[in-house]
Formats: C-alpha cells, sequence, structure tokens
C-alpha cells in the first residue's frame, strides 16, 4: 500500500526540522527519509522556495547526468543567535540619554549605499523593494489623506516588546530618509495592533 500523503503543513515542518539538523539536502534524500515520492517532496520544496524559507545552493553531480538540485535554509530562516544579541546590545542602551541620536544613527547606517531616485509612486516602490531585500513584509497604498505603508510583521518579534520602541523609531526614521518626507506611526505590533502602519 502506497504511504499516505502528509498534510502540507506537516511535511514542511518536517524539511524545515531536518534542514536544521543538516546543512543540506535534495529530493531524493528527503523523500527517502519518509517514505514519501518525490513530487510530493519537491512541490513542498517549491512552496518554501516561494515563501523565501529555502534556497537552492550550488552542488556538482555525482559521476554523470545533470546535478540535483541541494536546498538549504536562507539566512532569515535559518536558526540563528540574532535576537539575543540584540536584546543584550538593547538593554545596555540608556534610553534617558541619546535615545534620539542613537535612533538617527542606526537609521542612518541601514540606508542604501545608492539614494532613492525618482518621486512619487516609483520612491515609495523603489523604498518597498529595498525595504524587502532587507525582510520587512512591507507594502504601500495610495490614500486620499496621503500614502500609506504598512509592515506585515514585525521584523524584530522575537526581541520583547520593550525593547522594541526604539526600533519601531528607527523604522519610521529609515521610512523618512528613503522617502524624503515626514513619516508617523499610526499603528505598531508591538503595541497589539495586527500591523505596523507608518503614515506619510
Amino acid at each position: 500500500m502506497p504511504p499516505l500523503r502528509a498534510s502540507l503543513p506537516a511535511t514542511r515542518e518536517r524539511i524545515l526540522a531536518y534542514l536544521r539538523e543538516h546543512p543540506s539536502a535534495n529530493s531524493v534524500a528527503l523523500a527517502r527519509e519518509w517514505g514519501l515520492t518525490r513530487e510530493d517532496v519537491r512541490y513542498h520544496l517549491q512552496k518554501l522556495l516561494r515563501e523565501g524559507i529555502l534556497e537552492v545552493i550550488p552542488s556538482h553531480p555525482e559521476g554523470r547526468g545533470r546535478p540535483v538540485a541541494q536546498y538549504a535554509l536562507t539566512v532569515a530562516a535559518a536558526p540563528n543567535n540574532t535576537a539575543r544579541l540584540c536584546s543584550a546590545l538593547l538593554s545596555l542602551i540608556d534610553t534617558s540619554t541619546a535615545a534620539d541620536e542613537l535612533a538617527q544613527k542606526i537609521a542612518h547606517q541601514l540606508l542604501p549605499p545608492i539614494a532613492l531616485t525618482g518621486s512619487g509612486a516609483v520612491r515609495f516602490n523603489q523604498a518597498a523593494a529595498y525595504l524587502a531585500s532587507m525582510n520587512y513584509p512591507v507594502r504601500w497604498e495610495a490614500r486620499l489623506t496621503g500614502p500609506r505603508i504598512t509592515f506585515r510583521r514585525c521584523p524584530y518579534a522575537a526581541l520583547p516588546a520593550g525593547q522594541r520602541a526604539l526600533l519601531c523609531q528607527v523604522d519610521g526614521l529609515l521610512l523618512e530618509n528613503l522617502l524624503g518626507a515626514p513619516v508617523r506611526m499610526q499603528a505598531c505590533i508591538a503595541q497589539g495592533a495586527a500591523a505596523c502602519v507608518f503614515g506619510v
């Protein structure tokens, strides 16, 4: 009797768990691991690739024939100690002194090496693309009251809510620098909102 097709989320969780323990894997090895078909595994691998969780890494064929694609976690999805390190660094900052100056310096460091050009929708699209390259889940929309930028999830969610206040300030300053216009935070995930929203 052929193996039952595993539920989509369960199979993807297995793949992610496997790749947290191994530097890379191909569909053949993963299918063999759980007794699934290569087609089933490839389906889930493609989903994870589209979500930006996995990447294809260079591989060399053993013997003749085409190389089998090797998959690994992206840098953003791989387990790391970044949240703990950021939390430790933020805890050293005396928020009563120079927090505004520090936020300005951090926002300046996050700017792209080449200034954005253009105006209106062109500039907003450039800013959104740049933020997306830094794993900010961002979108913007034009409104009668002015453009609005939304982060669908907090890029600093792993940090304690109290330490995110400075980083929310950094996000606002980064947007101001990218767009060349004042930005005001209208909603914040750290304060219980469904998304971080900035009005321009």
